[in-house]
């Protein structure tokens, strides 16, 4: 994937009154932002910041804003034309919610007021709207991952997401079969610090060497695949394996992310990225994976 990355990090102080002592005690909280460049397809992106100042976790989607757009939208067109389009990942399909960039003409703003009885107050003016036209602004919790699709972008397409910076361990649960999550941290992350909990163990009496869980990274036109071996290798698997591959014996496969060619790998999630991950055992109450905090 062609991108442009840049985190800019500020500490914000925030100060609290105590009024029984007469002193003021300052938290320091992360802020920042992330900017990346779109293909002129799909980009997959992921969310890395909260609401500043509200530790949850999450952040509505009205703070990524798709900028440098190369097509305007062409509101001569009577069918009311998306712009940019963002899909969601729920378990079995994708809710869509769309970017009308710059400003709405009046004329058309008053039409879809009246026509879907909306306060005079809406302004359509740089916002997601849904399939419907409607206004929307859902909360992505931090690790969340999702597709932008812009057909016009060239690379000078951007869209930038800012926030406050999660600074403690995030836990996402797992779907079985396939979970869209994501980096979320404003840093690049290697896998091997990511912890899978609850993952189907593997049948090791099967002589082609299954694999575990796998986590799939869209560069812009496929995929780079990685592989979980959950638990404990058996030593003659192990050593079948170092011999094999021309590995030092200080390599051990246990709880270990490798390729499909079986070699151990640290491959890095970039800043801003979303991923796939895929268990088809995985149970939703006890499959998770953790990521701490850099």
């Amino acid at each position: 994937m062609k991108s442009k990355q840049l985190v800019a990090m500020a500490a914000l102080a925030l100060l609290v009154a105590l009024p029984a002592r007469a002193t003021e005690v300052v938290s320091s909280n992360i802020v920042g932002y992330n900017k990346v460049a779109l293909n002129n397809a799909y980009t997959m992106l992921g969310m890395q910041f909260q609401t500043v100042g509200n530790a949850n976790g999450s952040l509505s989607i009205g703070q990524i804003v798709p900028d440098q757009f190369v097509n305007g939208i062409d509101w001569s067109d009577d069918d009311f034309p998306f712009g940019a389009k963002m899909m969601l990942w729920n378990g079995t399909g994708y809710a869509q919610q769309y970017y009308w960039t710059g400003e709405v003409p009046s004329d058309i703003q008053a039409d879809l007021k009246d026509e879907l009885e909306l306060d005079d107050e809406v302004i359509y003016n740089n916002i997601w709207v849904d399939g419907d036209y409607l206004p929307v602004d859902p909360t992505l919790s931090v690790g969340t991952g999702f597709w932008i699709l812009d057909t016009s972008a060239d690379g000078t397409g951007k869209v930038c997401t800012s926030g406050e910076v999660k600074n403690d361990s995030v836990s996402i649960k797992l779907n079985q079969g396939y979970t869209m999550i994501a980096n979320p941290y404003p840093v690049d992350l290697d896998l091997n610090t990511m912890t899978p909990t609850g993952l189907t163990a593997i049948d090791w009496s099967d002589d082609n060497f299954p694999f575990g869980a796998s986590i799939r990274i869209w560069n812009g036109t496929g995929y780079s695949k990685q592989y979980y071996w959950t638990g404990t290798v058996p030593d003659d698997i192990q050593a079948d394996l170092k011999d094999e591959l021309e590995l030092d014996d200080e390599v051990v496969y246990n709880n270990i992310w490798v390729d499909g060619d079986y070699l151990p790998v640290s491959d890095k999630i970039p800043v801003g990225s979303g991923f796939w991950i895929r268990d088809d055992n995985a149970n939703s109450e006890t499959t998770s994976i953790s990521f701490t905090a850099p």
